[in-house]
């Protein structure tokens, strides 16, 4: 040790300094990240029965139960389709709103923008609530139904329905998020390139192909992770719309709904960790491979 380390206080030293800096990240990420992580994998493995009681190991019994569990299954098949759903919704959708009301075809394009917004300031519980009125028996859409003198629809008690429906709430939810993030991007665009393509004979949908959606792939890439995520994980809508029982014959039930149902309505902590488990290894495949689709881990040249 030098005479002047020495001197130098512990804390101000140029080894320990970015550690000082760090360590209010690392404590947080320790505390509230790495940790629950780490227990959830240890819940996974063990069986717990109540708050009170200790875990007891049972080695992959949780993982093998899931197997043959019909309701796990059928969760992941709901969480599938709901996701596939989003995506093909959320995505080309909002891109064509955002590609419009950016291109001074529409008139009034701010009034629209705040118009489909809005819906984000809504609460979620609330709007579902009253989406689950509109589709009832007497609610707003059979009304319409019967003035065009067709049959009303029982639509929050066909199973079939289910997924469909969470779907038009995430839809009417999320489309003016999307549309912002959409318009970021957009914004980002130097105007130059579509001048140069319309001097080289590009029509609209031809700018649209070859430049727009090229120099947007990295909010695509962002929107289309969130969307993952988010759909993945879905468990408000169907719970305020069928409640505890998912909907007829499980229609409703999710992976984040069954987990919920497992832990804090069978009170089997060790199990609804097992799920847990799949979820998070399924999000993360599911995410890898659409970085891989959209070429996120090839290196520019």
């Amino acid at each position: 040790m030098t005479l002047r380390s020495a001197k130098t206080p512990f804390l101000h030293r140029p080894s320990v300094v970015p550690w000082v800096f760090l360590a209010p990240f690392l404590l947080l990420f320790l505390t509230f990240s790495l940790y629950p992580i780490l227990n959830a994998f240890y819940l996974s493995v063990s069986q717990m029965e109540s708050i009170t009681s200790l875990p007891q190991f049972v080695g992959l019994a949780n993982y093998a139960k899931l197997w043959n569990d019909p309701s796990f299954w059928k969760a992941l098949n709901n969480t599938i389709l709901y996701t596939v759903g989003v995506l093909l919704t959320l995505i080309p959708i909002p891109l064509i709103y955002a590609a419009l009301l950016q291109s001074g075809w529409v008139k009034g394009a701010h009034s629209y923008r705040l118009i489909l917004f809005t819906p984000l300031l809504t609460s979620l519980v609330v709007a579902t609530i009253v989406f689950r009125y509109m589709l009832g028996p007497e609610g707003f859409i059979n009304a319409i139904l019967n003035f065009l003198n067709l049959p009303p629809q029982r639509w929050v008690e066909v199973g079939t329905y289910a997924m469909p429906i969470c779907v038009l709430i995430a839809f009417w939810r999320w489309t003016g998020m999307n549309i912002v993030y959409f318009q970021s991007g957009l914004n980002n665009i130097p105007k130059e390139l579509f001048e140069a393509a319309a001097l080289d004979g590009a029509s609209g949908l031809q700018s649209f192909y070859f430049v727009t959606l090229p120099l947007l792939k990295p909010i695509v890439i962002f929107v289309v992770t969130i969307s993952l995520i988010g759909s993945l994980q879905v468990i408000v809508e169907p719970y305020i719309l069928y409640g505890a029982m998912a909907g007829p014959g499980e229609s409703a039930l999710t992976m984040m709904f069954y987990l919920y149902m497992v832990a804090f309505q069978r009170l089997n902590f060790g199990y609804a960790a097992a799920i847990g488990v799949v979820l998070a290894i399924l999000i993360m495949a599911v995410s890898l491979v659409q970085f891989r689709f959209f070429g996120f881990f090839s290196q520019e040249e």
